[in-house]
């Protein structure tokens, strides 16, 4: 190596050094927190309400908030949209992407992200599916609550229509407790029964459900217990 190649270099590694030191210590820890994190892979965005916000948020970390230029985060979210998502932002690709971008992110949550089309779509998705089991509906009950907590929407739900349309899902013995829950909350609170009721009673009923059920298999299992006991211990009476 040259005597300029080394001096070019030593410069170099100057500039570096000079310029890293620039970077103000709040700004350095966010960019080696950002190194030194996992990579996460995005799931793409197929167009289903239920899903923009969790989506929104990931890209917002992962490449909003890493990358500067207009063109590339463009590029990026074309690569993670599929069907009438991916459809949204291909008309904004041959803009300027300082316009592009920002247009086709309003344009996706005017599309998907609206308030209450999201509330719309968790009513049909809870009482258009079959209940399998107690447990997985109290899960998605709760789901469906804290994903419209989150967005202010709760009142979406909150109707008493769409409560009974909840309900209706239930077993019919369920449905009747949940009557005499209604009304003691009528009586005792002076108030019309929320979706939080709901989740609640459902929750603790898939709760009993799931004692009920290991209480059954203790019960087949004990005579097969009994008998093994009974099995091994030693007649009376007998020496040894």
């Amino acid at each position: 190596m040259t005597q300029d190649a080394k001096r070019r270099d030593v410069e170099t590694a100057s500039q570096v050094a000079s310029n890293v030191s620039s970077i103000p210590a709040q700004e350095m820890r966010q960019l080696i927190g950002v190194l030194q994190a996992p990579k996460v892979t995005l799931t793409k965005f197929d167009g289903e309400p239920l899903k923009y916000h969790q989506f929104v948020r990931i890209f917002e970390e992962n490449v909003d908030k890493v990358i500067d230029d207009n063109a590339a985060r463009l590029t990026r979210l074309l690569e993670h949209c599929t069907g009438d998502a991916k459809e949204v932002v291909e008309s904004c690709m041959l803009m300027d992407p300082d316009e592009g971008y920002p247009l086709a992110r309003r344009m996706l949550r005017e599309r998907f992200g609206r308030k209450i089309e999201i509330a719309t779509h968790w009513i049909q998705s809870l009482t258009g599916e079959r209940v399998q089991s107690l447990r997985r509906y109290a899960d998605r009950l709760k789901v469906c609550q804290n994903a419209l907590h989150a967005l202010g929407s709760l009142n979406e739900l909150n109707t008493q229509g769409n409560l009974r349309r909840l309900v209706k899902k239930l077993p019919n013995y369920l449905q009747q407790r949940w009557t005499s829950v209604v009304v003691k909350i009528e009586d005792s609170q002076d108030r019309m029964s929320t979706l939080q009721d709901l989740v609640e009673f459902v929750e603790k009923a898939a709760r009993e459900a799931d004692h009920s059920t290991l209480g059954r298999m203790s019960q087949k299992d004990g005579p097969d217990q009994r008998q093994q006991e009974k099995a091994i211990k030693p007649k009376e009476g007998l020496c040894l």
